[in-house]
């Protein structure tokens, strides 16, 4: 009996040595050469640049480029760019670190969601293979937004597949709709439709629509103003007419390419194109997906 607990213990040792350690590599593999080459322009640069004058200005609310109000996006990039500059100094390295991190915060949610799904060695496995992902391992090496909004999803989804178990759970009640909030806080309320698309296949997948019932919409609504409408609120009054301006020019007209000034760079890429250019950002991991789709059908 004393000699099963006691290799029970050395396993249970050694797996989790083995699960810091992947996790460790994972960040090496996402922090490395982030600071070998300058800022691309115009997105690095833009991003780099508010966060720069929301630094030099003492400005929390109110994100300025040029010393001009710059009101197309919620600041929680800005404030992340900014925190990491006031740490380590106005340097590449210190603009994209913000995101290396939120990446391997993603890659420790995929290890912990693969790991309740299946096993230990499937948590390692998903976590190495979303940073050695091709389009992970570049956006998490530039400054632009996919990356935040990327893990701010897929640990909404994680909790979302947590309640299904756990609906009496408060933990992950208040975590989905704080997620939700920072989700605001980083592209605005119209991104709250991709956390929606995911009840919408998961009441689809289970022919019911008992998640609906079960989302407990009132604390929803309370949590997610609590961490969104301080901003919000502040910021109009700093500027008066945000409000309009965001969620009409910047959120609504973007949606239906009336937004003006038009967007620049603007390519139109016919759905097929979508799908190629998601399948090369999926290497090299894409070639087992026709293998990995009978075991996810499955969940």
């Amino acid at each position: 009996m004393l000699k099963h607990q006691a290799l029970a213990r050395i396993s249970s040792a050694t797996t989790g040595w083995s699960d810091v350690m992947v996790l460790l590599l994972g960040l090496l593999v996402l922090i490395h050469g982030l600071g070998g080459y300058g800022l691309y322009e115009p997105h690095e640069g833009h991003f780099g640049g508010v966060a720069r004058e929301m630094l030099l200005r003492g400005d929390w609310i109110t994100p300025h480029l040029n010393g001009s109000p710059y009101l197309n996006k919620p600041p929680l990039l800005y404030w992340l760019i900014a925190t990491s500059t006031a740490l380590w100094g106005a340097t590449e390295y210190a603009a994209r670190l913000p995101l290396a991190i939120i990446g391997w915060l993603g890659a420790i949610v995929a290890w912990k969601w693969a790991r309740e799904l299946w096993n230990p060695n499937a948590g390692r496995l998903a976590a190495l293979m979303l940073c050695s992902t091709t389009g992970w391992f570049v956006f998490t090496h530039q400054i632009l937004i996919d990356v935040l909004l990327a893990t701010l999803l897929l640990a909404t989804y994680y909790c979302l597949w947590r309640l299904q178990r756990e609906p009496h759970c408060w933990m992950y009640w208040l975590c989905l709709y704080s997620l939700l909030g920072l989700c605001v806080l980083g592209k605005g309320p119209v991104f709250l439709g991709f956390p929606l698309i995911g009840c919408l296949a998961i009441a689809f997948t289970q022919r019911s629509l008992r998640l609906f019932q079960q989302l407990r919409i009132r604390l929803g609504i309370i949590v997610t103003s609590v961490v969104t409408l301080p901003w919000f609120i502040a910021v109009e009054q700093a500027n008066p007419g945000f409000f309009h301006y965001f969620l009409f020019n910047e959120n609504l007209q973007r949606i239906a390419d009336t937004r003006w000034p038009p967007d620049y760079e603007v390519s139109k890429v016919s759905a097929i194109g979508y799908l190629v250019v998601t399948a090369i950002w999926c290497l090299p991991w894409i070639v087992v997906l026709p293998q990995a789709l009978p075991i996810g059908s499955g969940i």
